[in-house]
């Protein structure tokens, strides 16, 4: 839900602060914010006092929940929502706020204290929880324990991702040690080219790591540099990786790095304005052009066929700096593709031969090689053409614990399994009606880390006929 909520409420809020009339792009994002800011109040659990879970169910998990009033106060400067909701949940995390100014994070209710969060240790969520009510209520004063309970603690800080949130917590409220930690934390800073970026060893509540950790990083350093004015050179070489670690989507891995990465960019760029011009792009001596101006604003897209080996690229902009994207879109085989090293295995078998409305069975393994749990795990099953889902097969799913949700329309099956631990092995049967007579290769099968899409495994297509 916020996956498509939260990145439309950063553009619609750009638009608006940078005067772009674009009356089909604002009508369309906020068709996105009125749907999914209707529907994240679903997640509210079902005490009614705030708190907010994953799945929407009890307990309430606080680190979500302060995500969430983030998230709505940031959505209440485009849309109209209700201001109750967003004060329950600011009670709900102050109610949880202990006499020092940390948070009750692992009492015997909450996610963290029942599941493994990989190495994200409790100053680093105490940290999460401080920003993200620095960036919602900076005057709230109930927030100045946490803010010293950060300070009396930050030999904790042992990372450059707790140092980026602990950054971002004293330029919100005005701390007079937020030099001394940007400076400790640009002194961490790794150079490549004209690209600057961060490494981090931590993950976040949701258990990304790795490039999406990195990306997050850089992003909330980047964020508290532009707050502060300070170093500007060393964040523009955080915005050129932040540009060109952008996945072919046009987002970065998961919805939190996305989001950062998004606010990360429009801070940095406040300040520049978009001037009226035509660009041409050049491949191989083949050029196409496209203009654009400030009400005229969208993805501007050019397609290039039969590249050779090696070819010569060049854009030429008149005015301003100019951000791009190179996609290249080609075909592997299953073959070559069960070749290459995947970090989950996954494993299918489908009844191979039915009539007409028989129940057909594909039943799925999906075993975690990959070195580290997983603490999200989406399994995206691709419905066998011309067969319908029996919905009874994912409800016992969810009521036997396998799964924690389950969502599908006509073409494909999504399931979502929190807690996936390394070498744990899920076997997941669902159910199909075969509704008419073919012979159908499908069923392909995609495990992935929700929050670590690189860590992935597929299965290979099944054959099925139906008589």
């Amino acid at each position: 839900t916020s996956s498509s909520l939260y990145p439309d409420v950063v553009a619609l809020r750009y638009m608006n602060e940078n005067n772009i009339d674009n009356k089909k792009l604002k009508d369309k994002a906020l068709g996105y914010i009125n749907s999914g800011y209707q529907r994240l109040l679903t997640f509210e659990t079902s005490k009614k006092d705030g708190g907010f879970s994953l799945y929407g169910r009890d307990p309430a998990e606080i680190v979500l929940t302060a995500y969430g009033v983030m998230e709505l106060k940031d959505v209440s400067t485009v849309y109209e929502v209700d201001e109750n909701v967003i004060n329950r949940m600011k009670e709900y995390v102050f109610n949880n706020q202990k006499s020092n100014g940390s948070f009750i994070i692992n009492d015997k209710s909450s996610y963290f204290s029942t599941h493994t969060v990989s190495n994200c240790d409790e100053f680093t969520l105490n940290a999460y929880i401080t920003w993200a009510l620095s960036e919602t209520f900076p005057e709230d004063q109930r927030l100045n324990k946490s803010v010293k309970y950060i300070e009396e603690n930050l030999d904790k800080a042992k990372d450059d991702y707790t140092l980026a949130l602990i950054a971002n917590i004293f330029a919100n409220t005005n701390n007079k040690n937020t030099q001394k930690i940007l400076n400790k934390l640009l002194e961490n800073v790794k150079k490549d080219d004209d690209k600057c970026y961060f490494e981090s060893e931590n993950c976040d509540y949701w258990g990304s790591r790795g490039k999406t950790q990195n990306i997050q990083t850089t992003a909330l350093t980047s964020l508290a540099l532009s707050k502060v004015g300070y170093n500007q050179k060393t964040n523009k070489a955080l915005i050129e990786y932040i540009m060109s670690a952008k996945d072919s989507y046009g987002t970065w891995n998961s919805t939190q790095a996305t989001i950062l990465s998004l606010k990360a960019l429009v801070r940095f760029s406040a300040k520049t304005k978009i001037s009226e011009q035509d660009i041409v792009i050049d491949l191989n001596g083949a050029k196409q052009s496209i203009h654009i101006d400030k009400d005229n604003l969208d993805v501007y897209e050019v397609d290039f066929d039969r590249l050779e080996k090696e070819n010569h690229l060049s854009l030429d902009s008149k005015n301003g700096e100019l951000y791009y994207e190179v996609v290249e879109h080609y075909y592997k085989t299953y073959e070559e593709f069960e070749k290459e090293q995947q970090k989950l295995s996954v494993e299918t078998q489908i009844t191979e031969e039915v009539n007409v409305n028989d129940n057909v069975v594909q039943t799925i393994q999906v075993v975690n090689t990959n070195i580290n749990n997983i603490s999200n795990l989406m399994v995206k099953i691709s419905i066998p053409q011309g067969c319908s889902v029996r919905e009874e097969s994912l409800s016992k799913l969810v009521t036997l614990g396998y799964i924690e949700k389950y969502e599908y329309n006509y073409n494909n099956i999504n399931l979502y399994l929190r807690n996936f631990d390394k070498k744990e092995v899920v076997t997941l049967n669902i159910e199909y009606i075969a509704n008419y007579p073919e012979t159908i290769t499908g069923g392909i099968v995609r495990a992935y880390d929700y929050y670590n899409p690189e860590v992935e495994g597929y299965s290979m297509p099944s054959v099925m006929t139906v008589r």
